[in-house]
């Protein structure tokens, strides 16, 4: 038994891993659990166990239809497996379903707006109406501690 699989990999690993296993220990069982819809995604649906808190303290094990192997992240995460309605951060979520209403109730405004919301995000920009703050400075260098006394020696002397 392997308690969350895919704490502390790279993504790329992630979707790795389970296959990985699989392939070169074909005669073995394992219980894995993970939190990671990048591990989720390599699974065939046969093989996902859902365990889901009951009322009473207990827990149930759900196993679904849906079959969200070779999905992207997204995709699984907005599987019943996860169960989120967005996977953007909540706030952006809100201001798009509050300009989605009011464009629904005949706001051509709230409309544009929503819309230029949507391709902002959606392309990585800042909304138009955000303000621009000054440009982040660049990252400083940061020289490498000396690994002895000549090469400390050699810095100082180059350092003037």
């Amino acid at each position: 038994m392997v308690d969350e699989i895919d704490l502390h990999l790279h993504p790329a690993w992630q979707r790795m891993v389970v296959p990985m296993i699989s392939r070169n220990l074909p005669n073995l069982q394992f219980i894995l659990t993970s939190h990671s819809p990048l591990v989720t995604g390599t699974l065939q649906h046969e093989n996902i166990f859902v365990l889901k808190e009951c009322g009473n303290g207990g827990y149930t094990v759900d196993q679904y239809e849906e079959d969200v192997h070779g999905r992207t992240a997204e995709q699984v995460l907005l599987s019943s497996y996860f169960n989120l309605g967005s996977t953007r951060a909540p706030e952006i979520t809100e201001q798009i379903s509050q300009l989605a209403a009011e464009a629904t109730s005949g706001n051509p405004k709230a409309a544009i707006a929503a819309m230029k919301l949507l391709a902002a995000k959606s392309a990585g920009m800042p909304p138009p109406e955000a303000k621009r703050g000054k440009a982040r400075p660049a990252k400083r260098k940061i020289p490498a501690k000396p690994r002895g006394k000549a090469e400390a020696e050699a810095l100082s002397t180059a350092k003037g």
